[in-house]
């Protein structure tokens, strides 16, 4: 009788916590669209400010290609004789003083964010461009770090084409889709999450919608699918394994809970779409996708985040470990 009794409170306080953890889940699936939307509602009201913006503001465009790239410094110009140029993973008018300042980690370097031009035609086009900005910049600095991160990965990789060893001191790839990822194949993510329910409730609906609101679809979106000539035609024997580091992300309870506390709607998102689509990675990309073509004694570091946050906590590593040497 007393097992029974047991057994049965046992049981009762296992539907219980089931019942939080799926009340969570669902309100997070709920709440992640809704949050999208609102970001990015507020990304188009500051981007519609841009005009008004003048030299004291929190970023300068300090490059501006006609037909592939922007480039923008965080605040003003600092007297350092280091610069970490940031390939393009956003269009211009994604951007705002907000996103560019994400991207600064510290005083001890400025920060150059680069992004793509509406309409541009080839990602070997930007690579191009990028690179003579790179060489552009050797002239001013004594070093150079260029960091990529997502489909910003695979145009360092396409810049090592024109680059000499020279003309950098760093590459730092991190969370690269270098054989791509469904995520850029709404068909593919469509198809997968249209049956995904839990008793009644069809939760692949908001999820998709949520997915949808990150999904541009434009080249830059196109470039990292898995059936990308883009991808095909890149080259990794140019990399210089004295130089090149890549950092590899995947979501895990640190990550989840890291998101939860600043409630980034993109984080959380990812780290629940990641095991339902069975991607094992970062929620974006997955490892096996991040490690491949990488020769196998190039530095990997490893770490613990969602796609929306592993450029922070990668480029931190990578910074901390410059540090130490």
């Amino acid at each position: 009788m007393k097992e029974n009794l047991i057994s049965r409170m046992c049981r009762r306080f296992c539907r219980g916590i089931l019942k939080v953890i799926k009340f969570i889940v669902i309100t997070i699936l709920i709440l992640s669209p809704v949050a999208v939307a609102w970001e990015n509602n507020q990304y188009q009201t500051l981007r519609k400010e841009m005009s008004t913006l003048t030299s004291q503001s929190s970023y300068q465009e300090i490059w501006n290609d006609k037909n592939t790239i922007v480039a923008y410094t965080s605040g003003e110009v600092k007297n350092t004789s280091t610069v970490i140029v940031i390939s393009p993973e956003y269009y211009e008018d994604a951007l705002n003083p907000e996103m560019v300042a994400s991207y600064n980690l510290g005083d001890d370097a400025n920060y150059v964010v680069c992004a793509f031009k509406r309409g541009f035609k080839d990602p070997w086009d930007v690579a191009r461009d990028e690179s003579s900005l790179v060489k552009e910049f050797r002239e001013k600095y004594d070093h150079i770090i260029i960091a990529g991160h997502s489909k910003a990965a695979t145009i360092n990789i396409a810049m090592l084409k024109y680059l000499n060893d020279s003309d950098y001191d760093r590459m730092v790839n991190i969370s690269g889709p270098y054989d791509g990822t469904i995520l850029a194949m709404p068909e593919v993510i469509g198809g997968i999450l249209e049956n995904k329910k839990i008793l009644f409730w069809n939760y692949g609906e908001p999820l998709y919608s949520f997915y949808l609101g990150m999904f541009d679809g434009d080249l830059a979106d196109r470039m990292i699918r898995e059936d990308s000539t883009f991808l095909k035609e890149l080259s990794y024997n140019d990399i210089d394994k004295s130089k090149f580091i890549n950092v590899v992300a995947k979501v895990g309870v640190g990550s989840f809970f890291n998101d939860l506390w600043n409630f980034n709607s993109n984080g959380l998102g990812l780290a629940l779409v990641d095991p339902i689509i069975g991607l094992n990675g970062d929620g974006m990309v997955s490892i096996q996708s991040q490690k491949s073509h990488m020769p196998t004694d190039v530095t990997t570091i490893y770490i613990v985040a969602s796609h929306a946050t592993s450029y922070q906590v990668g480029m931190k590593k990578v910074l901390e470990r410059f540090e130490k040497k």
